[in-house]
């Protein structure tokens, strides 16, 4: 049984019908392999390239809120616990303004707002 399966497998392989759909099929699998790599690639960097984005936003916000903190130490106004870990966890719009109102300010609350 074995050997006339074996014969008939050889007999349909070697028709050209059935080589044109293993090469279609070969090729078929070929490309989709070669698109799935590809999109992969292409995710992996863009993936990095948003994370590089991110990073640079985020050190940008921290060196923000470190400069805002030395500002208000060399005022010698001195933020509580709280307020540090406010300034430490704001947005960079709203450090950008605190940074313009320490200029002015003598006091924390001038600063950061009464909102605190």
């Amino acid at each position: 049984m074995i050997a006339k399966a074996s014969v008939a497998l050889n007999e349909l392989s070697a028709k050209p019908e059935a080589q044109e759909i293993a090469k279609r099929r070969e090729l078929a699998l070929w490309t989709y392999q070669y698109e799935m790599n590809a999109a992969r690639e292409e995710g992996k960097a863009e993936g990095e390239k948003e994370g590089k984005k991110e990073g640079k936003k985020e050190g940008k916000k921290e060196g923000k809120a470190e400069v805002l903190l030395n500002l208000l130490l060399a005022k010698g106004i001195s933020p509580s616990p709280g307020d540090e870990e406010r300034i430490r966890t704001a947005s960079g719009d709203e450090l950008d303004a605190w940074i313009l109102r320490v200029l002015d300010a003598r006091t924390i609350e001038e600063v950061l707002g009464q909102a605190r």
